[in-house]
């Protein structure tokens, strides 16, 4: 199937009622560390095999999400930094004459690694039930810079990946029209640090989407870092590869990620550094949205225990913790290490924001407590909403008709409709239930506690966490 637009064309591959546009070239890089322009004029496109990723040291793999390893949706690591800049659309075959909504989808992996091509991430699932039930839209999956090509400042200006961001958005509204696309009804929705980037994106003055959803990243709970503290990083990386900052910008790609992987950093935060957005200003709701979803999971801090042995993490913490805190928070057992890295770093700033942006703001808040579909032992954990919303994997059959109700509810916000009643507190998504608006969010999360969390102290254990 071939799309033509000015300058070009884009020819995707037919999977029964859909068509796969990848590797769709959205930004040109001429340099490493600089923002990307947007690739319009790029001929004919031959957009039937992935597209290459930013490099990384390894990008992670749907086997935590307990995904038996011959089920594992392979993709091809295939890196090449000025070429990472590509989406991968997924639509259906016959779009008719209406003009369908369209979802951009932002991968997480901590700014320091993921793909749109990652099995867990794929929606065609999630688009085939939207033509089962007669509410067909498009998925537009996007590669971003991440690592230290996506998030590393260099003279002074920082965060290059979320500007990969807002330029596919841009790269969305001028062509998606093309493809069938309502330019006009777009949502960008997110997941983990994703999450947190569609956060920051949806603030910025010149967001061309109205509508927004985020998936256990939390505006207030994620930290960002200062200049000055990235300048000691770059200091650091210059020491271990034996090269002037000037020279990063050149250097061999794989030796920034060799010097990732040897200073023990986890995860890249954003940079305070007064560009991207206002300096100080990246806790700041967006005021600009019309319909958002807040989402986030009951043991979203799990993820934090993988690659530890039991009683590490609560070990760690109570080391970094501070008694005051310990004592509304005590650290005796994973589990209550889980629940406090779960509230700081997702729910109670998530709780935060929701109180703040339901003044102006249609907000729909979900608690996603559902257990692992693909294997139930795991019971909740951090991504377990993807396995729900976008059902790139089998379920256990009990489960699907939950797949279901959750992927029906967001199609109703992807069609700028309220997904359920905008009075009720929350909804919460549980184990094998149909999905219920309830009241009473103190029954779910510990809301009396969250006020303890705004401590300095906390954050810096989390950046200890973090690799920094």
């Amino acid at each position: 199937m071939q799309i033509k637009v000015p300058g070009g064309s884009f020819t995707g591959a037919i999977e029964g009622e859909i068509v796969r546009f990848r590797n769709v070239p959205y930004g040109i890089l001429k340099a490493r560390f600089t923002e990307a322009e947007m690739a319009n004029n790029v001929g004919d496109c031959d957009c039937t095999r992935q597209g290459p990723l930013c490099p990384q040291d390894k990008p992670y793999r749907d086997s935590y999400l307990s995904v038996a390893e011959e089920d594992v949706i392979e993709f091809e690591e295939v890196y090449d930094e000025m070429n990472c800049l590509n989406l991968m659309i997924t639509m259906p075959k016959s779009v008719g004459t209406a003009k369908l909504p369209v979802v951009v989808w932002v991968h997480g992996g901590g700014n320091s690694a993921g793909t749109a091509y990652r099995g867990v991430n794929d929606p065609k699932d999630w688009v085939q039930r939207g033509i089962d039930i007669g509410k067909p839209f498009i998925v537009v999956t996007i590669q971003y810079r991440v690592h230290f090509f996506g998030f590393l400042p260099f003279k002074g200006k920082g965060n290059f990946g979320q500007y990969d961001q807002l330029l596919a958005t841009d790269w969305v509204h001028k062509y998606i029209g093309y493809f069938g696309g309502d330019k006009d009804r777009v949502t960008v929705a997110g997941q983990s640090s994703g999450s947190f980037c569609v956060w920051n994106v949806s603030c910025r003055p010149d967001a061309k989407f109205k509508q927004a959803a985020y998936l256990s990243g939390s505006l207030k709970g994620t930290s960002t870092r200062s200049l000055e503290e990235y300048e000691e990083l770059t200091k650091k990386i210059c020491n271990l590869l034996n090269c002037t900052e000037d020279e990063l910008q050149t250097c061999p790609w794989h030796d920034l990620v060799r010097a990732y992987k040897e200073l023990g950093i986890q995860v890249l935060m954003q940079c305070d550094d007064g560009h991207f957005k206002p300096k100080g200003e990246w806790h700041k709701p967006p005021q600009n949205m019309h319909r958002v979803i807040i989402s986030d999971c009951i043991e979203d801090g799990q993820f934090f225990t993988d690659g530890l042995q039991e009683g590490q993490l609560v070990g760690m913490l109570q080391q970094l913790i501070p008694e005051s805190v310990q004592k509304v928070y005590p650290l005796k057992t994973d589990h209550q290490a889980i629940r406090l890295l779960t509230d700081y770093i997702f729910a109670a700033g998530n709780h935060s924001v929701d109180c703040e942006m339901q003044q102006t703001i249609k907000v729909f808040r979900q608690l996603f407590d559902a257990t692992n579909p693909v294997d139930p032992s795991r019971g909740n954990i951090h991504m377990v909403e993807l396995l729900y919303l976008l059902h790139a994997y089998k379920v256990k059959p009990e489960y699907l008709p939950l797949v279901h109700r959750v992927q029906d509810l967001w199609i109703d916000l992807i069609y700028y409709e309220d997904p359920w009643d905008p009075k009720q507190e929350f909804l919460r998504v549980e184990s094998t239930t149909v999905v219920e608006p309830r009241e009473n969010l103190s029954k779910y999360r510990a809301i009396d506690k969250f006020h303890v969390l705004d401590n300095e102290v906390v954050r810096k254990s989390r950046n200890t966490i973090s690799g920094w």
